[in-house]
């Protein structure tokens, strides 16, 4: 053991001599125990291989970069793998480690359990836990898939949480967009979004909507929509607060103005320009003969 040790440290003795020869710039190869027992000093980049036997430091890394812990105070240009990949500026190449974190933007693949970005992902992150501080552009896997920018790509996890806008796909058990719009596809146990959706949507609960809704809607237990809505809507219970447009196929239909179709047990408009066919049909702002008629009733 003692003389592995001795060897180890001759082998850094021996660099480091020769990295002072080759004189200030990003040294071709770089090993370290731990910083600063290491061949290329930690205000310096390497440029070829880095090989950290328990953790390295330095500026800028291009090329490989392998070791338990992983510590770069610049860019990272290189595949990484260790226990711990650490970067403070950016990130062009990929990340694979239990503990993936760039400072700046991210433009390929980060694959651990935790994987942290502080600016924004062109690329994709697959793991336990994905955070973006930023946008993310491509595609991310994980349990938890955590983004405060806007999303152009998919989302794959058990809760998908985005504060911008998501262009895209979401297929999670709780998919979750307070802020921003969604225009595509979302599949999940519930989907909950603060402003308008264009797509569609699936729930096995329930599907809400603060804004208004233009997609292809069906869940279980009930569709929500607190602004208008238009499309297909189909549900136990379809409840839009303003204007209706389409079809509502549910136990309960309810909309404030209704044009299409609501097809169910209980069918309850303010206004209809339309048809309703159920047991119970109302239309409760009009004075005419229609305002309650079982099975069929219709206005225009």
């Amino acid at each position: 053991m003692k003389k592995g040790y001795m060897g180890v440290l001759g082998v850094l003795v021996v660099g480091a001599m020769c990295a002072t020869a080759l004189g200030q710039g990003a040294k071709p190869l770089q090993l370290s125990i731990w910083d600063p027992v290491q061949l290329v000093p930690n205000n310096e980049g390497v440029n070829g291989l880095r090989i950290n036997f328990i953790y390295g430091k330095n500026t800028d890394v291009n090329g490989l970069d392998l070791g338990l812990a992983n510590f770069t105070t610049g860019d990272s240009t290189a595949l990484a793998l260790g226990i711990a990949n650490c970067v403070e500026g950016g990130v062009l190449g990929g990340q694979f480690g239990a503990i993936n974190h760039s400072g700046g933007d991210l433009g390929g693949v980060q694959a651990g359990f935790l994987n942290w970005d502080e600016a924004g992902v062109t690329g994709g992150q697959l793991g336990g836990v994905n955070v973006v501080r930023g946008g993310v552009v491509g595609w991310q896997g994980s349990f938890v898939n955590w983004v405060e920018g806007d999303v152009t790509g998919y989302q794959l996890g058990g809760l998908n949480w985005d504060a911008g806008s998501v262009s895209g796909i979401q297929g999670g058990f709780i998919n979750g967009v307070p802020n921003g719009d969604v225009t595509g596809v979302q599949v999940g146990g519930l989907n909950w979004n603060g402003a308008n959706v264009s797509g569609g949507q699936m729930s096995a609960v329930a599907n809400i909507n603060s804004g208004d809704t233009k997609a292809l809607q069906f869940a279980f237990l009930a569709n929500w929509t607190e602004g208008s809505s238009a499309g297909v809507h189909i549900a136990g219970a379809n409840l839009t607060q303003n204007d209706g447009t389409g079809l509502a196929v549910g136990a309960i239909n309810f909309a404030a103005n209704h044009t299409g179709l609501q097809i169910g047990v209980i069918n309850v408009a303010r206004e209809l320009n339309g048809l309703q066919i159920g047991v119970l049909n109302f239309i409760m702002d009009t004075e005419e003969w229609n305002k309650f008629l079982p099975i069929v009733n219709a206005s225009w």
